[in-house]
């Protein structure tokens, strides 16, 4: 028996997840997915079997006729936002959406501005008792300058952190051994001298409280999960050995029942309800401790789902009612990306 047509609409397909998604979306059959993404260039927009470019966030009322004609042109079902900037504007619209008979995949917004919130989000696991990185706030350039200075008398590393960004964007890891000359031709920014950060923020000015944390140098873990509709809680345990710009390029899914067990306890807590990605890395002792809360598919999804679990799918069907089946993944299975999720077409 034939399911039903299904219409989905997916968001930001330039997105680096969005190519698996759409691979696990399709494995439904009688399904259609669209792609929208303000570049006209992204590449889900050309891997859909429908897709257009569309206003950005910053045309809010262009951007919300677009998926409103989408809607009434496709009758689409379902609406996936994909990157962690679009959660925040399409819960605010998720009523004006639902009138025109859309159902929004996305947390609430008191959810997101605790998931979204890099500071918020370790504060809220370490009242939990979920363990985090040592971290403290500064506010202003005295501050950080003497948190800096201490991490080098110590000679160890650490990580500044804004409150929000995505995919390594807003996190920089300081360490007092790196070279200066070798980092100034590094293809990647991602790690500075301590000197180089002090003139940075001298120059520019600290205009935002940072959150300075110490640098776990250990295994660093990924749980790919969704908690549905129906108040299922299914998850995935990757490990993530290697990243290209944030995104991970090797790893392999284990059998880690207490970080899954941590992840759906803050999931409930904070009730982030859809598609998720959180994040921890070990210390010296071995303890994983949460470094991130992504409220979205993460960029290394396809990991997850070639090792058997679909969960896109299983949250879309959730949503409209449909069953679905579940299993757990085929621990041991590698991942290595496919050329689309690294978006080398794009550059």
């Amino acid at each position: 028996m034939s399911m039903a047509q299904l219409h989905v609409i997916c968001t930001s397909v330039g997105n680096q997840a969005f190519h698996s998604v759409y691979v696990a979306l399709k494995r439904r059959g009688n399904i259609s997915v669209t792609g929208i993404d303000s570049d006209p260039l992204a590449t889900g927009i050309h891997i859909a079997d429908a897709g257009r470019s569309c206003p950005p966030r910053s045309q809010g009322e262009e951007l919300l006729d677009v998926v409103t004609a989408l809607i009434q042109s496709k009758k689409t079902n379902i609406l996936l936002p994909l990157s962690t900037e679009d959660q925040g504007f399409y819960s605010l619209h998720r009523s004006r959406l639902s009138n025109s008979g859309l159902q929004v995949i996305v947390a609430s917004e008191t959810a997101l501005q605790i998931a979204n919130n890099k500071h918020h989000a370790v504060e809220f696991a370490n009242k939990l008792g979920i363990p985090v990185p040592d971290y403290v706030f500064v506010d202003s350039l005295v501050a950080l300058r003497r948190v800096v200075n201490r991490c080098v008398a110590d000679g160890v590393k650490c990580v500044i952190k804004r409150q929000y960004g995505t995919g390594f964007q807003s996190v920089k890891v300081i360490d007092p051994f790196l070279d200066q000359k070798s980092d100034f031709w590094s293809r990647t920014k991602t790690t500075l001298h301590p000197a180089e950060l002090l003139r940075w923020i001298e120059e520019f000015g600290l205009d935002e409280t940072l959150m300075v944390t110490e640098y776990l140098p250990n295994q660093h873990y990924s749980v790919d999960a969704v908690l549905t509709s129906q108040d299922d809680f299914l998850a995935c345990v990757r490990t993530e050995n290697r990243h290209w710009f944030g995104l991970g390029i090797r790893g392999e899914v284990i059998e880690y029942p207490d970080l899954i067990i941590q992840s759906h306890k803050l999931a409930r807590a904070i009730d982030l309800r859809g598609p998720m990605n959180i994040e921890f890395k070990c210390d010296n002792s071995g303890v994983p401790r949460l470094i991130d809360i992504n409220p979205r598919f993460g960029a290394s999804i396809g990991h997850t789902i070639s090792a058997g679990m679909n969960l896109p799918l299983a949250l879309v069907q959730s949503e409209i009612g449909e069953q679905y089946s579940m299993t757990s993944p085929t621990f041991g299975s590698s991942y290595i990306p496919l050329l689309s999720d690294v978006q080398l077409l794009n550059t």
